[in-house]
């Protein structure tokens, strides 16, 4: 990729759901600008919105107030030839590896449960880390052309 623009995006922001729509709205236009095509941004917003919405549940139980962060990284042409979305989302929480749990059979009568699905089908790569200072660190990856791993 040797005429690819970077683009970057950091936020420390604290778990109130109130912040889940600009932080996605965000993403999807660094995505949008260096050449994902709308089908690729609307999947990358989903997943940015299930995740920081499983941070808000799960990490921190609704509670508001708690620290969370986001680092954002867009690389491509512009052209959609090439290009890569990277989102690292940091909480502080119980540092539980959802990965790591079995998974559920999704029942139609209960709301929820799809997050994790979403980013395992739509993104390249997920993986979860637990810092030493604890918490939970997820790393979710796009690449256009597609290339999962």
């Amino acid at each position: 990729m040797s005429a690819a623009a970077v683009k970057n995006y950091h936020l420390k922001f604290d778990s109130d759901p109130i912040h889940i729509k600009g932080i996605r709205l965000a993403c999807e236009e660094l995505a949008r600008e260096v050449g994902f095509d709308d089908k690729a941004v609307d999947e990358l917003g989903l997943c940015v919105n299930e995740a920081i919405a499983n941070v808000v549940e799960h990490a921190y139980n609704f509670e508001v107030g708690r620290p969370v962060e986001i680092w954002v990284e867009a690389r491509g042409d512009g052209k959609v030839k090439e290009g890569e979305l990277r989102i690292r989302l940091r909480d502080w929480g119980p540092g539980i590896d959802p990965s790591k749990l079995p998974v559920k059979p999704k029942d139609p009568l209960v709301p929820g449960g799809l997050g994790l699905i979403c980013m395992r089908e739509m993104m390249d790569s997920m993986e979860y880390a637990a810092p030493a200072e604890g918490g939970m660190l997820l790393t979710l990856v796009r690449r256009f052309p597609r290339r999962r791993g």
